[in-house]
């Protein structure tokens, strides 16, 4: 029997790979997860109870905690009946101190975080090094402790907030090193991959931004690489009401003047009449806003001569080589759907027009949203959708 505790993701217990204990109520829940963050250490009783109960006298906060015990053992019993023959607490309670029972085959993520870390560090080969590093950065999925916790119990609060500063700093370290090696080794998924879970932490982090839009550029992925920049302007302006550093923008300003490689297959017809394919492609796992519909129409925009004038002031919603034609108005997102659908019309005009994806499924919401809005107005005799 192994039971594994989660801090680093939703705080949830399992064992032998199935949910547990879910019956314990909050405080008696986050009792658990407060010793399994210190597994293999004592904790007094008198602490306990200061922190589980700190409104109370100290004689009514024991006996709180003693009945907080029997709770856990109670419902552990219950949970652990076709797997032990006698009662059994996850927590053992000695004369003056808990502690998480050693007596059990429990693991704790937070704990291999900190040894996969601690190793990774002292490893002298660098694929052992990258190969432990990279185990306690799997280990986080999206937070620390969230959700967890003690109704007016100001310690509790600090020993969290504490605790998510520990982990979150070195993890910042951990991804950092991570994407360092990466690029060395020209694994740059990998590197990207490292960069966003920095960005999920942090999301302020302009350097990091910075360091993707270069990985995604490098990768040929030009599109989310101007896609990023506008997430880390979004966010600095919102947060901080900043704008990015010259860097950063001067390093936007290059690839977004620089030609790019078709995403579309396009063919021309000689005469004016042309038949025109717009693919959506695949995106990642996770795509960024807009990122779909950015791909559909930068052939297009990059061709000047594709895009009425008319058209340019909704398009640079989007296309900031047209932010000149907002005139600093904040147009609604409807009024970039409406004329993306104007233009389609207008190159329908010119010849036949397919409209087609490689896996709307993996399309980012923004796009989906566009396609759904097209289906419904966009009616033209020289224009296909295919989804």
């Amino acid at each position: 029997m192994e039971i594994k505790i989660y801090l680093l993701q939703r705080p949830h217990i399992e064992i032998d790979g199935k949910e547990a204990f879910t019956k314990l109520n909050n405080k008696a829940f986050a009792m658990v997860l407060y010793l399994a963050s210190k597994q293999g250490q004592a904790v007094s009783k008198e602490v306990l109870s200061e922190i589980f109960w700190p409104q109370q006298q100290e004689e009514n906060a024991r006996s709180n905690l003693r009945q907080n015990l029997s709770y856990i053992k109670k419902i552990c019993t219950e949970e652990l009946a076709n797997l032990c023959t006698e009662e059994v607490s996850i927590i053992s309670s000695e004369r003056n101190v808990c502690a998480l029972n050693e007596n059990l085959d429990i693991k704790v993520d937070l704990i291999e975080f900190w040894a996969n870390l601690r190793a990774g560090y002292r490893a002298d080969d660098l694929e052992t090094k990258t190969s432990l590093l990279q185990s306690a950065a799997d280990a986080y999925q999206g937070s620390v402790l969230g959700g967890v916790y003690v109704r007016g119990s100001a310690a509790f609060e600090e020993w969290l907030m504490f605790e998510r500063e520990a982990v979150n700093q070195n993890l910042v370290r951990v991804c950092k090193d991570l994407a360092a090696i990466y690029q060395k080794k020209d694994l740059t998924e990998k590197a990207i991959t490292c960069l966003k879970k920095l960005l999920q932490m942090d999301p302020l982090l302009e350097e990091v931004h910075l360091e993707l839009m270069k990985l995604y550029y490098q990768n040929k992925e030009r599109a989310k690489a101007i896609c990023q920049y506008k997430e880390c302007v979004r966010i600095l302006g919102e947060e901080l009401n900043i704008s990015p550093m010259e860097e950063t923008r001067a390093f936007y300003q290059k690839i977004s003047e620089e030609a790019s490689e078709l995403i579309f297959q396009q063919t021309a017809l000689e005469d004016q009449k042309q038949s025109r394919l717009l693919l959506l492609p695949s995106s990642s796992p996770a795509p960024m806003e807009y990122e779909g519909i950015y791909a559909l129409l930068e052939s297009v925009v990059e061709d000047g001569s594709l895009v009425p004038d008319y058209l340019k002031r909704g398009l640079a919603i989007l296309f900031p080589q047209y932010s000149d034609k907002l005139d600093g108005q904040n147009l609604p997102e409807i009024y970039l759907f409406y004329t993306i659908k104007k233009l389609l019309e207008y190159l329908g005009e010119k010849g036949k027009l397919t409209i087609q994806a490689e896996d709307a499924e993996c399309l980012d919401s923004k796009t989906k949203q566009l396609i759904t809005y097209l289906s419904n107005h966009l009616d033209h005799p020289n224009i296909e959708i295919i989804f």
